[in-house]
């Protein structure tokens, strides 16, 4: 299951360095092609890196989405097979636990 992980998280990290760069070289591209009169280009250009963060570290959660439910569902299938009928048990424990915690916050 690691070896899945590693596979993972290694092509979502090289998906969300692929988007950067390709919004930082579009983002540089319009700004040289913008008219040298205007004033605020510094402002602009300072907002580049924090919002081309925010788009890439976004694309981490934007994979866990589909990620998480199908890896619980093949953790729940795997557990089915090994001890039978009694897989429901950690799940409602699971369940139980985050009902709790979600209502303590």
């Amino acid at each position: 299951m690691q070896v899945f992980n590693g596979i993972y998280y290694r092509k979502v990290y090289q998906s969300a360095t692929t988007i950067r760069g390709g919004l930082i070289a579009n983002i540089y591209k319009s700004t040289l092609h913008r008219r040298a009169t205007i004033e605020d280009d510094s402002k602009a250009l300072t907002l580049i890196s924090a919002d081309v963060d925010r788009v890439s570290n976004s694309m981490r959660f934007m994979h866990e989405f589909w990620a998480e439910p199908l890896q619980v569902a093949i953790a729940t299938w795997l557990l089915q097979r090994r001890v039978g009928v009694s897989f429901v048990v950690p799940i409602i424990i699971t369940l139980r636990q985050c009902s709790q915690k979600r209502d303590a916050a």
